[in-house]
């Protein structure tokens, strides 16, 4: 069970911090109640305490530095598929892995095409615009956390070892 103050990874919405444990009728269960903490803006959530949804404690230090040194190595995934609810779908299932190499190989494939597009003169897809926001949100939020450091700053780093401008 997670405490006052710990700081999680909640499914699709990220990082939240557990501002307190709380009873909701009608029910009279126990609910965690959480604030996202790169939220753009300042909500409140309540999960059951006995929800099944993805909830985890986040990365620790160590894990978090050695995702980042893996990152040149990481193999760069995008998806192979034509239609977009395809590569939505695929990208999908990496993000809700909660992996965060996992994660990161999108990202790097996502930012790598990105610019390969950009270079060309194409523009980049919608799917694969949406992609790199959520990634970016979820994967440099969680890192970003556990670091002490803003996304951005994760952002800016991954995308100068790969070479790629911001």
């Amino acid at each position: 069970m997670f405490q006052p103050g710990d700081l999680i990874l909640y499914g699709g919405t990220g990082v939240c911090r557990v501002t307190g444990i709380t009873v909701l009728p009608p029910s009279n269960g126990q609910y965690y109640v959480m604030a996202p903490v790169f939220a753009p803006i300042a909500e409140t959530i309540y999960v059951s305490v006995r929800s099944k949804a993805p909830m985890r404690p986040l990365l620790s230090l160590p894990e978090a530095h050695a995702c980042l040194e893996d990152f040149d190595t990481l193999p760069s995934v995008t998806a192979v598929h034509r239609d977009p609810r395809q590569t939505a779908a695929h990208y999908q299932d990496i993000l809700k892995s909660g992996d965060c190499r996992k994660g990161l190989s999108l990202l790097k494939g996502l930012y790598m095409k990105s610019a390969a597009e950009a270079h060309t003169g194409r523009r980049t897809s919608q799917t694969d615009q949406r992609f790199i926001k959520e990634a970016e949100y979820l994967v440099l939020g969680e890192l970003a956390a556990v670091l002490g450091q803003s996304p951005e700053e994760i952002r800016e780093s991954l995308k100068n070892a790969i070479s790629v401008s911001a």
